[in-house]
């Protein structure tokens, strides 16, 4: 029966071709495959999977990426509906176990950990401290 509810309320028999501007979400995956096939091959090069994480050059490379996207979200470049656009000012926030988390590397583990932090973390944090909310 899903082909006729389609039929009769999508009204997709009286489509010229329905899959029109799908080329275009294959061909953004697509690329995507291409960069991280390119990038799993360079990490290739160097040596064996765990040997790029205890050399840290794995996380060195998410770090590079995670500071890229830290200085667009900082100059508005990246938008996240709800905390650098169209945040409700009058929202109180209140904080949960681990909502507003940011942690820090066990600097002496043998695999060098990741600094977990969001991105709106500080721009969330600048919010709290205005509204007077402990963290």
């Amino acid at each position: 029966n899903i082909q006729l509810i389609l039929k009769e309320e999508s009204y997709l028999n009286q489509m010229a071709d329905i899959s029109t501007g799908a080329y275009y979400i294959e061909y953004l995956t697509e690329q995507i495959a291409q960069k991280a096939w390119a990038n799993f091959t360079g990490l290739e090069k160097q040596g064996t999977y765990l040997e790029s994480i205890q050399q840290a050059t794995i996380q060195q490379q998410i770090e590079v990426f995670f500071a890229q996207q830290q200085q667009a979200f900082n100059e508005g470049k990246i938008v996240l509906v709800g905390s650098n656009k169209f945040p409700n000012l009058k929202e109180e926030i209140t904080t949960n176990v681990g909502m507003f988390a940011d942690s820090e590397p066990n600097t002496t583990a043998i695999i060098r950990q990741l600094h977990t932090k969001r991105i709106s973390f500080d721009y969330e944090q600048q919010r709290i401290s205005k509204q007077g909310v402990n963290s």
